[in-house]
């Protein structure tokens, strides 16, 4: 027999929560999360009734405050596992009392960045950005050099933005990891194996991207925004009824940009399957593992998918799992 359990923290408060929500991502830094909880347990009155029958205390705070450190632990049986972290971000006083989180990027997300760099790297870049932060860096960020970089009073998340739009980089985090790099695929994550109508829910996975190819250019601009020159994906005329710009800064190293411009190309013009597989709380998924799927009905389905998604719920309804998938091999 299979019981939900859950080790929530909030602040310094362990909490029940009546339903749990969470979203992490590969394509997108800011994870999420919403708690709900009993109003009566978790809110604070000031003592004053209403004239009005029946009407209850006037609540004016609750136990928790924007800023507190979220653990979201969910399992079956006691056995917890890690599912979101971060920060509190919003207390919203309404019933069932709902506290909005968000993920690492929150200690990211007032801070105004001012530094400047004539010759250094991204990771000498990230390392100043998250000062008195408590994010870590991942081990697997790409040596990148870079010139002529400057920031004035830039927002900490537009700095992430600005290495996804003008580097090419893939922005991600991981817990209170941050990765910056060419390549999704860089941080080794475990697999885990479902078997489609067995050990899931439901399953919306169909073959997509039957439109005519794109092809993708990276267009370098100066620290002006003159356009300099035109990179294609290799050097041979192909025909494309379709073309995409993707402008970058001046000088980025060839090896990143041909392997970020590979891996961008191979999304755009994906043709194979692609979509959603919901599944109980176990086994757990994160964000860049890998999920081999069986499906013993239609077997052209089957094979190993790149997780780039994971939304979760758990609550009176059950504990769900729908990961977003990318297929790119057999097993």
């Amino acid at each position: 027999m299979f019981v939900m359990t859950s080790d929530i923290t909030i602040g310094n408060h362990r909490v029940k929560p009546s339903d749990v929500q969470w979203q992490t991502s590969a394509s997108d830094f800011a994870d999420t999360c919403t708690i709900r909880l009993p109003m009566s347990v978790y809110a604070r009155t000031d003592g004053a009734t209403t004239k009005v029958a029946g009407v209850p205390n006037r609540i004016t705070k609750t136990a928790f405050k924007k800023g507190d450190k979220v653990e979201v632990r969910l399992g079956y049986n006691g056995k917890n596992t890690l599912r979101f972290s971060g920060f509190v971000s919003r207390v919203n006083l309404q019933v069932p009392l709902t506290i909005d989180c968000e993920g690492y990027s929150y200690q990211l997300k007032d801070k105004l960045f001012t530094k400047s760099y004539k010759t250094t790297t991204a990771k000498d870049i990230l390392k100043d950005l998250i000062e008195g932060t408590d994010i870590e860096l991942s081990e697997y960020i790409p040596n990148i050099p870079l010139t002529n970089v400057w920031f004035r009073q830039a927002p900490g998340l537009k700095v992430l933005e600005w290495f996804k739009s003008e580097c090419l980089c893939r922005v991600c985090f991981y817990g209170n990891v941050l990765y910056v790099g060419a390549s999704k695929y860089a941080v080794p994550k475990p697999s885990a194996k479902l078997r489609l109508r067995w050990n899931t829910v439901s399953d919306d996975l169909t073959l997509d991207n039957e439109d005519e190819p794109t092809e993708l250019r990276v267009v370098e601009r100066d620290s002006s925004g003159k356009k300099c020159s035109h990179n294609a994906r290799n050097r041979e005329r192909r025909k494309y009824s379709n073309q995409k710009d993707l402008k970058v800064r001046q000088g980025l190293p060839s090896e990143l940009v041909q392997k970020a411009l590979s891996e961008l190309q191979s999304d755009e013009n994906y043709k194979g399957y692609t979509g959603t597989v919901t599944c109980f709380l176990e086994p757990q998924f994160e964000h860049g593992m890998t999920a081999e799927i069986t499906d013993e009905r239609f077997p052209a389905r089957s094979g190993k998918y790149y997780v780039d998604t994971v939304q979760g719920s758990f609550g009176q309804n059950g504990g769900r799992q729908q990961i977003t998938l990318t297929h790119y091999g057999k097993v």
